[in-house]
Order: C-alpha cells, then sequence, then structure tokens
C-alpha cells in the first residue's frame, strides 16, 4: 500500500533580531535569514526587535534617538525580500515607540507562538515572551555567551553577567554556532547549559 505524505504542520514563529538597530547588510542578513527561511516553508513568522538600545544612523554616523529612519529601513528590505512579509515585523525603539504590528498583536502571537528563537540575546526578554510553548536560544557569538559560565558557577561573575545567565537559563533549548564546544581540544566553557551546535542558515 503507498505512503500518504505527511503534511508538514503550520507553525507561529516568532524571531528576534537587530536589523532595525544596525541597518548593514550583514546585520540584517544574520537575522532575517531566519524569518525568510520559516516564511519559504509556509510557517507563519514574526520578527521581534525589541532591545532598548538606540539605533545607529549609518549617514550621520552615529546612535541617535529618533528610530523612525531605521524602522523604514526594516519595513523596506522586509518588503522587498517577499511582499507578504512587510507587515511581519514589530519595533520597540529606546524611547518606547513602537512600529510595525501593534503591542497588543505581539503578545497575542507571542502567547500563541509554537517556537520563540532569541537570536544571540538581541532581545530584551519581557515577561510576555516568555509565554510561547517553547523558548530556543541561538549562541552566534562562541565565547562571548559562554565567558561569564565560569564566575557565575564559582560567584564572582558581576551582577550583569549573573542576570544575563539567569535569562538564558530560562530558554528550553540551546543551539550554538560552535561547531568544536565540548570537544577536548575546544576551550570554551560548557557549564550550566546543554548546547547543541548548529550553522546559520543561508537563503539563496
Amino acid at each position: 500500500m503507498p505512503s500518504t505524505p505527511i503534511k508538514s504542520q503550520r507553525l507561529k514563529i516568532a524571531v528576534t533580531g537587530l536589523a532595525a538597530t544596525y541597518p548593514f547588510g550583514g546585520v540584517f542578513w544574520d537575522y532575517i535569514q531566519y524569518v525568510l527561511g520559516f516564511h519559504r516553508l509556509g510557517h507563519d513568522v514574526l520578527y521581534i526587535e525589541d532591545n532598548g538600545r538606540w539605533c545607529y544612523d549609518p549617514v550621520a554616523q552615529s546612535f541617535v534617538a529618533d528610530a523612525s529612519g531605521n524602522a523604514a529601513r526594516l519595513e523596506a528590505g522586509l518588503a522587498r525580500l517577499d511582499p507578504a512579509l512587510k507587515d511581519r515585523w514589530f519595533f520597540r525603539d529606546a524611547a518606547g515607540v513602537t512600529y510595525g504590528r501593534s503591542w497588543s498583536d505581539v503578545v497575542r502571537f507571542v502567547r500563541e507562538a509554537d517556537l520563540f528563537l532569541h537570536i544571540s540575546a538581541s532581545c530584551w526578554m519581557r515577561d510576555e515572551y516568555f509565554a510561547c510553548k517553547r523558548l530556543a536560544f541561538i549562541d552566534s557569538d562562541p565565547m562571548y555567551t559562554q565567558g561569564s559560565v565560569p564566575g557565575y558557577l564559582d560567584g564572582t561573575a558581576s551582577q550583569d553577567e549573573r542576570d544575563r545567565i539567569e535569562m538564558l537559563r530560562r530558554h528550553d533549548v540551546f543551539f550554538t554556532f560552535a561547531e568544536n564546544l565540548g570537544r577536548r581540544d575546544c576551550r570554551i566553557p560548557t557549564g550550566v547549559f546543554d548546547w547543541q551546535p548548529t550553522r546559520q542558515p543561508i537563503v539563496m
């Protein structure tokens, strides 16, 4: 009897990033690959940028308080990749001004999300973001992320370092670009977290 193809489940996925805060091609590519990739796989994706930082203005070559230009660049960049992504984003600047989706829409989406993908500690993890079904952390900066672990374990870490580790511990699963992590010749600390190697996705 021929087997029936299994229809893949359409998931709700939130992805964090810094594409508006640092409006450069490499940074945009870093985070939006996930958004575009999940979208092309047929999933319901929302890009969230909420970090409390001032934005960099490449024209002024300085950090600026007015993030409206950065928000416009983000919207245009997403729409250029796929018109369906034009309204699939939310951005909150350092002053608390929001762009894109309404905050109430974001809270509802995250509450229903099957996956919240927190990349590189790029998001200010408000209580509302922990309401998702599954919270995954992607470490794209090996050694920087793990560098505070020894001090956390022996009690010498600063309060900021302890707070960052405690925030990370609230995630369900941990991925890292450090493919050799855990091997004898790799000196990156491995305590606290069960890291699983992964790679940067590339959408051609």
